[in-house]
């Protein structure tokens, strides 16, 4: 069994969002870019998958406007 999406490493969630076909090679490239030390990233926010000037993260299996 799989790890859950949590559990990823930051580029690892990033890999299984482009490989789910959420987000294309390019943007998986611009996410990759270091801003922030990923550490410090990771704790400050769930799901961290990159940086700008605050960390970016997602929210899975949310439902919105349906």
């Amino acid at each position: 069994m799989g790890k859950k999406f949590y559990q990823l490493l930051p580029k690892e969630r990033l890999t299984q969002l482009e490989e789910q076909g959420k987000i294309t090679v390019e943007m998986k490239q611009e996410l990759e870019k270091v801003v922030l030390d990923s550490q410090v990233a990771n704790h400050l926010i769930e799901n961290q998958i990159s940086e700008f000037p605050i960390p970016l993260g997602v929210a899975l299996n949310v439902i919105v406007n349906q």
